[in-house]
């Protein structure tokens, strides 16, 4: 039986979500504006002094599989391993974020991220438009969903902190 640890982020972590993050970065744009792209994004590791938000792991067996780091009533990033896709550790991790909030909700999805998209409107996600944006180290921007949820869904006791 799987089971992942929910538990918050420290600084000692970050080179270990960084490269989880600059994985699974290429899944994302696989998905929506092309792998090829990922190598002109800057990496993820020098983020760690400059995020204000809350940062949350999901952990297997003392290894990182995922992380959702929440500002405000923003998702700002939402990421999970490739070698570990369909295990519903997003699933925990933005409801875990869900429950930390009690404010309207917003992400960004890249267009074309299909399994992104289900995974927020499974959630209570609704499509409010679709826009433009520059991500760092590209020339050309790129289509992205705002998504937005009026009330955070609650959680069944303990899910916060595992999915077994």
């Amino acid at each position: 039986m799987e089971s992942f640890e929910v538990r918050r982020a420290c600084r000692a972590d970050w080179p270990a979500i960084a490269h989880l993050h600059d994985r699974s970065r290429i899944a994302e744009l696989a998905a929506s504006i092309g792998a090829h792209h990922a190598e002109r994004l800057p990496s993820f590791a020098g983020l760690a002094d400059r995020f204000d938000g809350e940062l949350w792991l999901a952990v297997e067996g003392g290894d990182i599989v995922g992380f959702v780091g929440a500002r405000g009533g923003e998702i700002v990033w939402l990421y999970v391993d490739p070698a570990h896709f369909r295990r519903g550790i997003g699933t925990l991790l933005l409801r875990h974020a869900l429950s930390l909030s009690r404010v309207v909700v917003h992400a960004r999805v890249l267009s074309g991220n299909a399994p992104a998209l289900a995974l927020y409107q499974a959630e209570g996600f609704v499509l409010v438009e679709t826009t433009t944006l520059t991500l760092p180290g590209l020339a050309e921007p790129a289509a992205a969903h705002l998504l937005r949820r009026l009330q955070p869904l609650p959680l069944a006791r303990g899910a916060s902190a595992v999915l077994a």
